[in-house]
């Protein structure tokens, strides 16, 4: 596992136990992602997967309980959202909201300018058009107001489209596969792995293998009870995948490593 890598990861999760809504549902999570690595999170419902993620943000209502966030090597436990964000983490929610009267492009460059760029919008745009032909939609939806009257596909575009323009280090995407259909998802595959290839590491969060088949995940982990139960590299990805299928997650119900 990355555990064993020389390099130091963009982020290290040690000893992690998190609780949220009063509830513990992290106990004692550990892991590590090296620069441009894609690992996979799953599990069945109330696993923990995404308390962990959004925990990596900052993300109100989860407490850390015991345990330490590294990025780059520091100690982010105390560090607000906003600075997160702003050191380069970025987050894609489930379910993103609805943000009236705001558009896409407005929104992004208001993203772009909170990270000290002076001139937000040829940045934005110069960040954009090469992702536009390849999620088959052109600047007229950068005009759309957020997640209003769009589809469940349109709004993880809208999402992909900000994840690409704030250039993260490293992005947190819960679900980017939910209410997207199979030619949507392969778009995704292919903006993903422009962006692993350019050095932006990833934790993704998914139910299904849709996405992973097209995208190179470098790990997949599978969560239970709170903590990382197996962990498969690339190699053993099929397999993975096949015994999910068969045997549902509650067969991975001890540590191991492939």
């Amino acid at each position: 596992m990355s555990e064993t890598k020389a390099v130091k990861p963009v982020l290290k999760i040690s000893n992690l136990s998190l609780e949220r809504d009063k509830k513990n549902v992290i106990k004692g999570l550990n892991l590590e992602i090296g620069k441009g690595e894609i690992h996979i999170l799953m599990g069945k419902n109330g696993s923990g997967k995404s308390t962990a993620a959004l925990s990596v943000a900052g993300y109100p209502g989860v407490e850390i309980k015991s345990g330490k966030i590294f990025f780059n090597g520091k100690n982010i436990n105390e560090m607000s959202p906003v600075d997160r964000f702003k050191s380069g983490i970025f987050l894609a929610f489930q379910n993103p909201p609805m943000i009236e009267g705001l558009t896409v492009s407005a929104l992004i460059r208001r993203s772009v300018s909170s990270l000290g760029i002076l001139s937000p919008i040829a940045e934005t745009k110069k960040r954009l058009a090469p992702f536009l032909p390849i999620l088959k939609i052109d600047e007229s939806f950068l005009e759309k107001q957020v997640n209003k009257d769009m589809s469940g596909g349109e709004k993880k575009k809208s999402e992909i489209l900000q994840l690409v323009a704030a250039d993260p280090k490293i992005a947190i995407l819960d679900e980017i596969d939910s209410g997207a259909d199979i030619p949507t998802i392969k778009q995704f595959g292919k903006v993903l792995n422009l962006l692993k290839k350019r050095g932006t590491s990833f934790i993704i969060i998914t139910h299904y293998e849709k996405l992973i088949k097209y995208l190179a995940p470098d790990y997949i982990h599978i969560l239970n009870g709170g903590k990382i139960v197996f962990s498969g590299d690339v190699k053993s990805q099929a397999g993975i995948l096949k015994r999910i299928e068969k045997e549902g997650f509650d067969s991975f119900n001890e540590k191991r490593t492939q």
